[in-house]
């Protein structure tokens, strides 16, 4: 698959996790374009489903209420993750249009949540 994302995607450094239709998701990674993440598989996931709305949950229970609305464009099952009939799909999707607030909270997440270093940190702050 050919890779024609606009923005650079970040692993996080620790647990995130999203919550979108009444499911909840660990987020794989995340860039100023889009996010990865894996969800129980209850087909909320289907990238034709239309845009989801999502929160933030990372760290030491921080919210990021950001209300972000986010279109799925890809989504595939991930086996393996238990011996038991559970299915879990990894969703590939990305942001629509980005309020200025949303923007900045999005920034501060990659900005403390990644692996980035210094010199990435700062092309960040200046590409917003």
């Amino acid at each position: 698959m050919h890779d024609r994302r606009k923005h650079r995607r970040y692993p996080l450094d620790q647990n995130c996790f999203l919550t979108h239709s009444n499911s909840v998701g660990t987020i794989v990674d995340i860039g100023m374009g889009g996010l990865s993440c894996v969800c129980l598989e209850e087909n909320k996931c289907d990238r034709y489903a239309g845009d989801k709305e999502i929160d933030i949950f990372c760290g030491q229970a921080i919210l990021f209420n950001l209300g972000l609305s986010i279109k799925v464009i890809d989504s595939v099952i991930v086996l393996g993750k238990f011996d038991s009939g559970l299915e879990f799909r990894q969703c590939h999707a990305k942001f629509n249009h980005l309020e200025h607030d949303q923007k900045n909270q999005l920034e501060e997440i990659i900005l403390l949540h990644t692996t980035l270093s210094i010199s990435e940190s700062e092309s960040i702050s200046s590409s917003v």
